[in-house]
């Protein structure tokens, strides 16, 4: 055995012995909970067996140590806090599942037995342009969104960020993201409604973004108020794109347009004061009249 295998054995006999001190909740009910939820969506939904359950795991465990087989199948995982109580998933994750109509809704059906759920992982899922709308539709409850591993030739990604949803983190790392598909999400991560400015993660690591996309998204970057982090790790960027990006890492002059933008915002936080304000006087009113 080499040394590489033998420090993969161990870090993973580490992992299922952190797992196993979990007081007071057994991973094996939830995980035959989840199964039996697996199996009754999946045949109400589409007549097709669900994926492999993996298993039921406590607090942040990295995702990386989760996907430990390969099965044609697919695999399923989640985790849970025992805080929340034993039936309470928080994350759910699956690998090798083809995203079409019926997966969705067995989706929705998981989401309403386990509403607490607040993290979604859908890696190497085959994902194409109509499974991208489709998730899009089921962003409603979702905060951390992860989409590893799934190329999308026309490259529409920033539909992700259009929708009034409430993602604050989105992982798109191996997704052979380019120039086309960096300036698709540049564009939703321009402001535009501060309803809509909620995301403050986007891992875009491992793709094949070049100096222009880094362009676009520093452009972008210039008008956006709410992301706090943004990973380009072993992309094509050059030293152009670097520059541009370290430049609206520091303080710089709004042009013409971003200058109309903060007018924009201001007006709008404006509104939404005399709304609130608004709200208040009728209350009183209806107090009074009491």
């Amino acid at each position: 055995m080499s040394t590489k295998i033998r420090k993969k054995s161990l870090v993973n006999n580490s992992i299922s012995k952190k797992l196993s001190r979990v007081s007071n909740i057994r991973p094996d009910t939830l995980k035959d909970m989840l199964e039996q939820t697996l199996q009754t969506c999946f045949q109400e939904e589409s007549g097709q067996d669900p994926p492999i359950v993996t298993g039921c795991y406590e607090g942040n465990v990295s995702k990386a140590n989760i996907f430990k087989e390969r099965n044609r199948k697919g695999e399923c995982w989640a985790l849970y806090d025992k805080v929340l109580g034993t039936n309470e998933f928080t994350s759910i994750g699956f690998r090798g599942c083809k995203i079409a109509p019926s997966f969705m809704r067995v989706l929705d059906k998981i989401f309403e037995q386990f509403s607490l759920i607040t993290v979604l992982i859908l890696q190497r899922c085959s994902l194409d342009v109509n499974g991208l709308s489709l998730i899009v539709s089921t962003l409603q409850c979702i905060e951390d969104l992860n989409l590893d591993e799934n190329f999308i030739p026309i490259q529409n990604y920033g539909l992700l960020l259009l929708n009034k949803n409430i993602l604050k983190h989105l992982s798109l790392k191996f997704c052979k993201i380019n120039e086309a598909g960096a300036q698709d999400l540049a564009k939703s991560l321009e402001f535009r409604d501060p309803k809509t400015q909620h995301l403050l993660s986007l891992n875009l690591s491992f793709n094949h973004i070049n100096s222009n996309g880094a362009i676009h998204l520093a452009k972008a970057l210039r008008t956006n108020r709410e992301l706090e982090s943004l990973s380009l790790i072993h992309n094509w960027i050059d030293d152009e794109g670097a520059t541009a990006l370290s430049e609206v890492l520091q303080k710089f002059k709004l042009n013409e347009e971003e200058f109309g933008l903060r007018l924009e915002r201001q007006v709008l936080v404006l509104l939404k004061k005399k709304e609130l304000m608004e709200e208040l006087y009728i209350v009183s009113q209806e107090n009074s009249n009491k």
